[in-house]
């Protein structure tokens, strides 16, 4: 299994699960004037432990520690954290006996309890977890290895939160040349990227730094037409006017590349900030 610090694709398919289970049950009541209601969540629940028990029952160690991490997760959808806590402990433990203390099963189950750290309000836990499994994925696959990715990110957005803005700089700084390793100097995949950059550095009063992660940032939306790309620049110039309008010599300036702005907004109506997740 390839390390991860982003446990969603896991989810979605939960999720998919308890549709599924509620169509499955809306199209067995059919026949019925008065049909039982329908628990989708609990249908999905029962399903989940029954993996767990067949799993157990086959006496198979990783096969129970991935069923139990999948209750764990549903669980924390749920909002149960503490059962989804118990659980993830479980795998993590079913995990370390069996696959030894740096395997990648092992620190994506540290993880997961980092996020329910998060959850709980204890970023300090989640960023001793999210150091110990960078450390851990270094040693394995090297510094600024691809690997590593998802989890510099995770932890230097963790270290802005907790007001270490300067870790954060440096960790997104190795988070970007990861990113231009594995995908060129000019991606898009860079830009939001650059823009935490200058955000960060906007924070520390480096203005400078600031305006040239933007200014690279627009130049490599400005080269790409895909309409997300319009969004992009929409918002890359957005932030850069906003930089520019605290500096008094600067706010003509800042007043056009706000323009620039709205009107490709309002030359592309699907570039709006409620689609800034893609």
């Amino acid at each position: 299994m390839p390390p991860a610090s982003r446990p969603l694709p896991l989810l979605a398919t939960i999720v998919g699960v308890v549709c599924m289970l509620a169509a499955v049950a809306v199209a067995q009541q059919a026949p019925f004037a008065n049909p039982p209601p329908v628990n989708p969540a609990r249908e999905a629940e029962e399903a989940l432990l029954a993996t767990v028990e067949r799993a157990e029952s086959g006496q198979d160690a990783v096969a129970t520690a991935n069923a139990v991490r999948n209750l764990a997760i549903f669980f924390h959808t749920q909002g149960r954290l503490g059962e989804a806590r118990t659980l993830h402990e479980r795998a993590l433990a079913l995990r370390q006996m069996t696959l030894g203390r740096d395997d990648a099963d092992v620190l994506q189950s540290l993880i997961d309890l980092a996020l329910l750290d998060i959850a709980e309000g204890n970023a300090a836990a989640a960023v001793q977890r999210y150091e110990h499994v960078l450390r851990a994925q270094r040693k394995q696959y090297g510094r600024e290895a691809p690997e590593t990715a998802a989890t510099v990110n995770s932890l230097a957005r963790l270290y802005a939160q907790q007001g270490d803005v300067r870790g954060a700089v440096k960790l997104h700084g190795e988070e970007l040349r990861i990113l231009e390793a594995a995908n060129g100097s000019n991606s898009v995949r860079l830009v939001s990227t650059l823009s935490t950059l200058a955000d960060l550095e906007r924070r520390l009063g480096d203005a400078a730094a600031a305006e040239a992660y933007l200014k690279r940032g627009m130049q490599i939306t400005e080269a790409d037409t895909a309409p997300a790309s319009r969004r992009r620049l929409a918002e890359v110039l957005e932030a850069y006017a906003a930089l520019l309008s605290a500096l008094p010599q600067r706010a003509a300036e800042s007043a056009r590349l706000a323009q620039r702005a709205a009107e490709i907004r309002a030359s592309n109506p699907s570039v709006d900030r409620r689609t800034a997740n893609d």
